[in-house]
């Protein structure tokens, strides 16, 4: 979010205003963070990251069972962004696009995190609805879901309309982002989630957007020698993982 050039006590006082203007949560019911990540003699550009209380309280409840203690605990985006986008790229802008199977996340991403958005379209949504649609069990659903949606079939049509609104809220926020900075330019769309590798997706990229998009490779800033890879398929589903690890050996060293 955009404030005024404040600093000390007065930017505090902005943000927790800003927090309870935008979030529909009462302040009280969340844990939330900052960081400044751009400053101008007018203004200010704050990354703001909030949870609901009962949801991160539950993660450390788990936490404390296991007779593990908690160092950080992160937005995903955050992580995955950590992972994804090699250190010699970390200027030029790009979409992660993080397919999963109950939610979508979609972020715009230049040197830090500009703009996230989620929406609850995922794998699950489109299995649920070919079940539906297909009068097939759900495991054969969970396999047309893998299959893509370039074959002619009726399960792909599903498919595709869900990505189809993907798409266009990507558009919206690739918008938004270029109208807060003229000059940047977005060409490149990384992709990630249990489901970023599903097949005929690259191709929707490049035919409604124009945008190259590839699978994310979450191992870009490390190497796993000797360890043996991953399937590429299966790879993108630990770039939340890797992104987290990838902060606790960075918070150390």
């Amino acid at each position: 979010m955009e404030l005024p050039a404040l600093s000390g006590k007065d930017l505090v006082e902005a943000i927790n205003f800003e927090i309870e203007q935008s979030i529909p949560v009462p302040n009280t019911d969340l844990y939330t963070d900052w960081q400044m990540i751009q400053e101008t003699d007018e203004k200010i550009t704050v990354f703001l990251a909030a949870a609901p209380r009962a949801i991160v309280d539950s993660y450390i409840q788990l936490f404390n069972i296991m007779n593990l203690d908690p160092l950080a605990i992160e937005v995903s985006m955050a992580a995955i962004a950590r992972a994804m986008v090699s250190n010699k790229d970390l200027k030029e802008p790009v979409i992660i696009f993080d397919l999963g199977g109950q939610t979508t996340n979609i972020a715009v991403f230049d040197s830090t995190l500009r703009v996230t958005e989620s929406h609850p379209v995922g794998g699950m949504t489109m299995r649920e609805n070919i079940v539906t649609a297909c009068n097939v069990t759900d495991q054969e659903a969970a396999t047309l879901v893998r299959q893509g949606f370039k074959n002619k079939t009726k399960s792909a049509d599903i498919i595709k309309d869900e990505l189809k609104k993907l798409v266009s809220e990507t558009e919206k926020i690739i918008n938004y982002y270029t109208e807060k900075n003229e000059k940047a330019k977005i060409t490149k769309v990384l992709l990630c989630g249990g489901l970023g590798f599903l097949p005929g997706l690259p191709e929707m990229f490049k035919e409604k957007l124009n945008l190259e998009a590839k699978i994310g490779n979450p191992w870009v800033n490390i190497s796993i020698y000797p360890i043996k890879p991953v399937p590429k398929e299966e790879a993108p589903g630990y770039a939340a993982a890797i992104g987290l690890a990838l902060r606790g050996l960075n918070d150390r060293y």
